[in-house]
């Protein structure tokens, strides 16, 4: 669905309008604490496609870039135009945009890319907010969610134009750590004993980790001989795995660009983190585990003896989301909303 479509515009300004009393006035949107606009801005010839909310106060304001999680995420998500126009709202120009290869924007959409691809994206949406008249040009942060906690931090590293960084419910482990704890709900829905999900995942963890990197076949391969006679690898020949390991002259075929992907670990970009960050993690969370992705943001940030710029507010009660269903709309929690205001007002307002 492409929003440069008139009709995708309208319809996107309706659901504005509905959501939060706006009245539209040639081409924009407005309500008496933000107005939007549709913009677009590149990353080398890739266009993308997006949203700039910008409050109707005069004067120059704190400002905020959106990145997306692993899924075909657009600015057209209605739980991304309810942050939007709560950090609006609160005084901030709040960039959305559509993901490469989703909406309007160009380019090919992958659900685990290299980081560096979406990070520079979201570099280019703060190279975009930094030249606008109404933005305070030292307090431009990026926000985060899931996928986008390892893209947020990374970003930060490569632009010293970000000066805070939000993340939702990711981040801090690799992202093979995170796809092997996330494989463990599907494997106890489908009745695999506790035994079973703790070889899955063990093995898991040295084949992955091998079809990423090409390193130790010999090994893995006498370890996967043997795996084949467990009745517990019907879960990788699901995953179209035969009898035989692939040789490293195998891995250089796209389909094992995922296992690359995943080599990713943000420890290092933790490391090199060096503005003020905040980190919601949720204790119920079924794709993060919550105390290693907590443990492992606190030891990046100690490591650089730079713990007073990290603030990790644990949410006991909430899942992997910090969008909710409320009474036919899809828009921010409010658990998650208290938090991230609060902390915006102590470290960035003020």
């Amino acid at each position: 669905m492409h929003h440069g479509n008139p009709i995708v515009r309208i319809l996107l300004h309706i659901l504005l309008l509905l959501c939060f009393g706006i009245e539209t006035v040639e081409g924009e949107s407005i309500n008496s604490f933000f107005k939007t606009e549709e913009v677009e801005f590149y990353n080398g010839k890739i266009k993308l496609s997006a949203t700039l909310f910008t409050p109707t106060q005069k004067g120059i304001h704190p400002a905020i870039a959106i990145t997306h999680g692993s899924g075909r995420d657009s600015k057209a998500h209605a739980g991304f135009i309810s942050l939007a126009s709560i950090l609006a709202s609160e005084g901030f120009v709040v960039l959305i945009f559509d993901k490469r290869g989703v909406g309007g924007s160009l380019g090919e959409y992958t659900e685990t890319p290299e980081m560096s691809v979406p990070a520079g994206d979201l570099v280019e949406a703060v190279k975009f907010l930094k030249d606008r008249p109404s933005v305070n040009k030292s307090k431009i942060g990026v926000y985060g969610h899931s996928q986008g906690g390892w893209v947020a931090p990374l970003a930060s590293t490569i632009s010293k134009d970000i000066s805070f960084v939000v993340v939702a419910c990711g981040g801090g482990i690799s992202i093979r750590e995170q796809v092997l704890f996330g494989l463990r709900p599907e494997l106890n829905s489908k009745h695999y004993s506790p035994g079973a999900i703790d070889s899955v995942t063990s093995f898991g963890r040295q084949l992955y980790t091998y079809l990423g990197t090409g390193i130790g076949y010999t090994s893995i391969n006498s370890i996967y001989d043997e795996a084949v006679k467990q009745s517990w690898f019907s879960f990788f020949r699901s995953m179209h795995f035969g009898d035989r390991l692939p040789p490293p002259s195998m891995l250089k075929e796209p389909v094992f660009n995922f296992f690359k992907a995943i080599n990713y670990d943000p420890q290092s970009t933790l490391r090199a983190v060096d503005v003020p960050t905040l980190v919601m993690l949720a204790e119920k969370d079924e794709s993060v585990p919550f105390e290693k992705s907590r443990q492992s943001w606190e030891d990046g940030f100690y490591a650089s003896g730079r713990s007073n710029n990290l603030t990790i507010i644990s949410m006991p009660n909430e899942n992997h989301y910090d969008f909710e269903r409320s009474n036919g709309s899809v828009i921010y929690k409010k658990t998650f909303e208290v938090v991230l205001v609060k902390w915006l007002k102590e470290k960035v307002i003020q």
